[in-house]
C-alpha cells in the first residue's frame, strides 16, 4: 500500500530573515526526507512548499513553528494543503 503524500504551501512570519532560517529549513527537510523549497519574501516573511509523508510533514511543521536558534516565529500560515500521489520534485532547495 502506498502512503499518501501531503503538500503544504506555507507563509512563516516573525524574525525569520537574516537568522539562517532558510538553510536550517533545508537541513531539517533533508533529515526528514521532505521535498520542496523555501525562500524569503519581499514582505519580510519566509515562504515554503513542503512535500512528504504526513508523519514527516507534521514533524517539519513542528520545527517550523520554532525555527532555528536566532529566529522568532510568530505564525505559520497554511496557504494551501493537498494530498497527492506522487512527489513533483526530487529534492529540497533554497530559492533566492
Amino acid at each position: 500500500m502506498k502512503k499518501s503524500i501531503t503538500k503544504l504551501h506555507l507563509l512563516i512570519s516573525g524574525r525569520v530573515q537574516g537568522v539562517s532560517f532558510r538553510i536550517n529549513t533545508k537541513r531539517k527537510a533533508d533529515t526528514l526526507g521532505i521535498k520542496g523549497w523555501v525562500k524569503n519574501s519581499p514582505e519580510g516573511t519566509v515562504e515554503a512548499k513542503i512535500i512528504g509523508e504526513k508523519s514527516n510533514i507534521d514533524k517539519m511543521l513542528a520545527w517550523l513553528k520554532k525555527g532555528p536558534f536566532f529566529a522568532k516565529v510568530n505564525n505559520v500560515e497554511i496557504l494551501s494543503k493537498k494530498t497527492i500521489k506522487k512527489t513533483p520534485c526530487a529534492s529540497f532547495e533554497v530559492k533566492r
